[in-house]
């Protein structure tokens, strides 16, 4: 009997840390438990002024209401990624490593331009600044530059524009 009860008592975090967020569906909760996003498949058919719709939903998944998750279903599976630190096979293996802090890093917007398939952001994450470049074709994020690759040396020091 006590044996159950002192197993109740430890396993209730447990249970508190598995209940669906505010707003959130058990489905949803369940879904967003290491799951990777499904890469973005090319579609030769979209616009360039649904490639700006859909750069502006990437960055309001990635920057304006986090959700990782979905931000990252905007990236192709072959994405070229620019960014020395990310030695990996893709732009999706890079959700490993930016899931576990990304919504919880709290990032701030400070400025963005969308011109024809390129989009670029400077925001902030917990005290510093950043800027990244993307290039879309088909409706997906194909290629990614940051600050440090060498692309931005036109802007010296912290970039304070983000204009194309």
């Amino acid at each position: 009997m006590r044996a159950s009860i002192i197993l109740a008592i430890l396993n209730t975090p447990l249970v508190v840390l598995a209940l669906p967020r505010a707003g959130e569906t058990w489905e949803e909760t369940v879904a967003s438990w290491n799951v990777k996003p499904v890469p973005c498949v090319r579609n030769p058919a979209i616009t360039a002024q649904q490639t700006q719709a859909r750069a502006a939903a990437f960055l309001d998944a990635y920057i304006t209401h986090p959700d990782i998750t979905k931000a990252f279903s905007y990236i192709a599976k072959d994405l070229i990624n620019h960014d020395e630190d990310t030695n990996d096979e893709g732009g999706i293996e890079a959700y490993w490593k930016v899931k576990p802090f990304w919504n919880e890093g709290h990032p701030e917007m400070l400025c963005q331009d969308i011109k024809g398939s390129e989009l670029r952001v400077k925001y902030k994450l917990w005290t510093g600044a950043a800027i990244d470049r993307y290039r879309f074709e088909g409706g997906c994020i194909v290629e990614h530059w940051n600050e440090g690759d060498g692309i931005m040396n036109d802007v010296p020091g912290t970039p304070q524009t983000c204009t194309l």
